[in-house]
């Protein structure tokens, strides 16, 4: 119950103190007792804060806003919210503690605020505009952030949101999602509990100059015009701040749909301001983020001039392209392939894989969707305000593609005059080859048997040598003969038949059946 209590006191104390720091400032000076209760204060919360008990350190600081609402109680409720690890919150307390213009410009503060703020962790972060009736409570999340009017948005992290305005016994709420760096704005109305949420359209700005101050004094009159166009502004400096990594390539296509993607921006504006002699020119330019096609290129220059009598010609260049690409509609393109992952451009430009959704600006656009070893699915396209456009891409193997159709493949081909070996080649051939194969099977009987004596045994009467088989002149003819003859036979039944004079082929066509003759 007591950590209850000190949240409520901190909700009030905020509420009480925001809504008197920015709604109006101190009619007149502290009083002795006022500036001695604040001292004391301020050394209560400092001391609790040092302290690590937070919730003392808050109370503090938010009794200090009830004496006296000045700046300087911001800086300290930004130090415990730094303390707790809430870099947002601490962020918003910072950027409300350096933009109060009751601060002096030499406050020491001052110096010590921008340190923490560079310090502080850099967490997406998106801002809320909250209009509605003067005094009105408000609070987001449950957590009370000041009262209305507020003189800068709320800025809280990216995502989901309520925020509840309060007066008297009327009481309204709201749900918001917030984007990164976009800004989103929230109306109510006394007496109603309706609150309308406006995401406006959202530019991403470009700018640059020769110095930083005809950089700031075009930025701003830039900002003005795009606010009358009814645009927010997401400037260069928050692509610095949460993507670094595509912040130099802002020029190349892709890393400029990568920033419109990530910040949820539809266009992207260059302002290029250059010094001419003694005069000035800015080009300003408007493209798509999604295609990166360009929508329209203006300049305006003047050959003897401050920079601040250009500003009029600048501002009326960008209402104009702003006014051209507000007034087309849009429409969702849903592509879808098959099969499916495959690569989907438009003018050329890949916008991801299919299946994919992309909002493209009301137009013709060159559809191409392709995936490697398929035929491109190439389509003409006209995006539409009246609603979505599908596509579905049937994609082509192209192997299967190349493969002739079963109609197309030829038929076997039947040859006119084709001699075929006669039956008599392999009668003879094969006769030549057995006779010749019992040949050398005599052969080589007759070289096993030279030298045998007949019966085993030899009549000496006789002689031994009389008695012996001299076979060596017999094997060798034989053998000789079976070779020749069994390599006639062979080549009689393998040589080739003589080459046909004419060939007659069938096969189908695209469109019938061909026949082609041969000779």
């Amino acid at each position: 119950m007591r950590g209850a209590a000190r949240v409520l006191g901190l909700a009030i104390g905020l509420c009480g103190a925001f809504s008197a720091a920015e709604a109006k400032k101190p009619a007149k000076p502290l009083s002795a007792a006022a500036t001695k209760r604040t001292e004391q204060l301020a050394e209560q919360g400092l001391a609790a804060l040092k302290a690590g008990q937070f919730a003392e350190a808050v109370q503090s600081f938010v009794d200090g806003f009830r004496v006296s609402p000045l700046p300087k109680w911001l800086f300290h409720l930004a130090q415990v919210a730094a303390a707790e690890k809430k870099p947002v919150e601490a962020r918003d307390l910072l950027r409300r503690f350096l933009a109060d213009d009751t601060l002096e410009a030499d406050d020491p503060l001052r110096k010590d605020a921008q340190a923490l703020l560079d310090s502080l962790q850099v967490v997406d972060a998106g801002e809320i505009l909250v209009v509605g009736p003067r005094g009105a409570w408000l609070s987001v999340d449950g957590r009370f952030v000041g009262s209305l009017p507020l003189s800068q948005p709320l800025l809280v992290p990216t995502g989901p949101h309520r925020v509840v305005a309060s007066q008297d016994k009327w009481q309204a709420s709201g749900e918001v999602r917030t984007r990164l760096a976009r800004q989103v704005e929230l109306r109510f109305k006394s007496g109603s509990d309706v609150a309308v949420v406006t995401l406006p359209p959202a530019v991403l700005v470009i700018d640059s100059a020769p110095d930083a101050q005809s950089a700031e004094a075009v930025k701003k009159k830039v900002q003005t015009a795009l606010s009358r166009e009814s645009f927010a502004m997401v400037p260069r400096s928050a692509v610095e701040t949460y993507a670094k990594d595509i912040a130099n390539c802002l020029t190349d296509v892709t890393c400029l749909r990568k920033a419109g993607q990530r910040f949820g921006v539809e266009f992207v504006l260059w302002a290029s301001t250059v010094k001419q002699g003694s005069g000035w020119k800015v080009e300003i330019k408007l493209r798509d983020t999604a295609t990166g096609t360009e929508l329209g290129q203006q300049s305006a220059q003047c050959d003897s001039c401050a920079i601040e009598g250009l500003l009029p010609k600048v501002g009326e260049t960008t209402v104009a392209l702003a006014s051209n690409a507000s007034s087309r509609d849009r429409s969702d393109l849903e592509v879808r392939s098959n099969p499916s992952g495959a690569e989907v451009l438009v003018d050329g430009q890949s916008l991801g894989s299919a299946p994919l959704k992309q909002s493209l600006l009301s137009g013709q656009y060159a559809l191409v969707v392709r995936k490697p070893g398929y035929i491109d699915f190439s389509q003409q396209i006209e995006v539409k305000g009246s609603g979505p456009l599908v596509i579905d891409a049937q994609l082509t193997d192209r192997d299967a593609q190349n493969e002739p159709s079963p109609s197309a493949r030829p038929e076997p081909v039947r040859t006119v005059g084709e001699q075929k070996r006669p039956l008599w080649r392999y009668v003879a051939g094969g006769s030549a080859i057995g006779v010749g194969v019992i040949l050398l099977g005599f052969g080589v009987s007759a070289f096993v048997q030279n030298g045998v004596v007949l019966n085993g045994e030899c009549p000496a009467s006789i002689g031994a040598q009389r008695c012996q088989f001299g076979t060596v002149v017999p094997g060798i003819g034989l053998t000789v003969a079976g070779g020749l003859l069994a390599s006639a036979g062979a080549a009689l039944i393998a040589w080739p038949a003589p080459k046909p004079q004419t060939q007659l082929s069938l096969f189908g066509a695209t469109n019938g059946m061909a026949l082609e003759l041969r000779y």
